[in-house]
């Protein structure tokens, strides 16, 4: 029998360990990005909708609220800034990514493959839509993710998990088309779970979880969207059910972190790849001008938030400005992971501003772009947006809603700003 004075010795010692922070014991952290589809910015309940989204608000009541993040207004595009952390226009995409169309080069570095490389277990559960269908070594697993789920095209079907204008079959585990019956929400949901409790708990994760809601088409299970009968009309109701599930799906991955006890050591960023569908899609983006496909506000500027319970501020709102580009490198930067990319970064690093809270960097020469002809400019307190009939500027920090066209009497900020989109948009047609 052990010495009562060694036993309490040891039970002390597990005390110690268990009461510990995830920091303090060394463990590498993990990290979670849930990406939306097509949200508008008047969306989510923290913003004023009355869509419920409950756990989307807890966390930006425990986390960072990025009150000024940009992306590309349009799907692929916004997925190659996410994976790369280099701007889509520099390998000539400016579209959703379809047969025939430029996709990201092999030769670029994707996020998962930074981290695969330091033992992280990497699972994407989602949508894809950066390649694959006529070519496989675009498909997720060769782009350094360890398992797939979900569809590698722009958008399916709810239940029957075909493309949403082909028809044709796209559900796969890894590179297996399969066949399962359900809701697309319900199902990358448990798959998540799946992961997150089936998981080597000797190593670190990453877990992407991009969910295809609230994109087109519009469906949702009927008991979900009768609590809107009485405020919206059809599209903006079944787009609010689908933006709930949505919601509890999030919810009951956060719960599974809780349980698993993984929360504290966990990054989470959420955040929509773009502005909503207004026109057909039941969106809203307002206060802001313009929605998804646009590049005004509304179809640039989303609702983000990152936490990170004990390392980042609780309730906070930050007006830093950050980019898809940014996150890359932002992301390596807080799990203290060495990219590894031979190609430089468009994204910048905002780390520390995130964290302590610094006046903010402002944007310099932020370029996104569908065309030569059609995209924005972020400079410092200038925003120029071009489109192909004209030129608009604005002060955007003090014009948001973009009322107020100051080209006329800046023409040397548009010609400046003019050259830089010139610059950055060379490999566009």
């Amino acid at each position: 029998m052990r010495p009562l004075g060694f036993i309490l010795v040891v039970l002390a010692l597990s005390l110690l360990e268990s009461c510990s922070s995830p920091h303090e014991t060394g463990r590498l952290p993990n990290l979670v990005v849930f990406l939306a589809d097509d949200l508008g910015w008047n969306d989510v309940g923290y913003q004023g909708s009355r869509i419920q989204t409950p756990n989307i608000d807890r966390l930006a009541s425990e986390g960072v609220r990025l009150e000024r993040f940009y992306t590309f207004p349009s799907c692929s595009p916004a997925r190659v800034a996410l994976m790369t952390g280099r701007s889509p226009n520099r390998m000539g995409i400016g579209d959703p990514i379809g047969p025939g169309r430029p996709k990201p080069p092999l030769d670029e570095r994707f996020l998962p493959e930074s981290l695969q490389s330091t033992g992280y277990q990497t699972w994407l559960v989602g949508k894809w839509h950066l390649g694959g269908s006529e070519d496989p070594r675009y498909l997720p697993r060769r782009r350094g993710f360890d398992q797939f789920y979900g569809h590698i095209g722009g958008g399916i079907d709810y239940y029957q998990h075909t493309h949403f204008r082909r028809r044709t079959a796209d559900w796969y585990r890894n590179e297996q088309p399969i066949q399962e019956e359900g809701y697309s929400t319900d199902l990358l949901t448990a798959e998540a779970q799946r992961r997150l409790q089936g998981r080597d708990k000797s190593r670190p994760f990453f877990l992407y979880l991009s969910f295809n809601a609230p994109h087109i088409p519009l469906q949702a299970p009927e008991e979900a969207t009768q609590k809107y009968e009485a405020i919206f009309e059809s599209e903006r109701r079944t787009y609010a059910a689908m933006t709930e599930a949505m919601d509890t799906a999030i919810g009951n991955v956060l719960t599974t972190l809780d349980e698993e006890g993984l929360r504290d050591n966990t990054l989470v960023l959420f955040v929509s790849d773009n502005g909503g569908n207004e026109e057909f899609g039941g969106a809203d983006n307002g206060p802001f001008r313009g929605a998804k496909h646009t590049f005004f506000e509304g179809g640039t500027r989303v609702p983000a938030v990152m936490r990170w319970t004990g390392v980042l501020p609780g309730g906070q709102a930050s007006e830093q400005v950050m980019s898809m580009m940014d996150c890359f490198p932002t992301l390596m930067a807080a799990l203290k992971v060495t990219p590894g990319n031979n190609k430089p970064f468009d994204g910048r690093n905002i780390w520390s501003q995130l964290l302590e809270q610094q006046a903010d960097v402002p944007p310099d020469g932020m370029v996104m772009a569908q065309s030569r002809e059609q995209g924005a400019v972020w400079d410092g307190p200038w925003k120029l947006v071009q489109q192909p009939d004209r030129r608009l500027l604005f002060r955007i920090k003090e014009d948001p809603q973009e009322e107020k066209d100051l080209s006329a009497q800046y023409p040397e900020v548009v010609d400046e700003l003019t050259s830089c989109f010139q610059e950055m948009t060379q490999n566009l047609h």
